[in-house]
């Protein structure tokens, strides 16, 4: 979704992200736990 689906986004009418929102996305997915535990 927020790096390889990417490539999606102009066959689904989607524009795609910019970088620092990429960026952002990134960050707050590697901090999520379940459990707490890291994936």
């Amino acid at each position: 979704m927020v790096t390889d689906g990417q490539k999606y986004n102009e066959g689904l009418d989607y524009a795609p992200l910019p970088s620092n929102a990429a960026g952002k996305a990134k960050s707050i997915i590697n901090s999520m736990t379940y459990n707490g535990k890291k994936f």
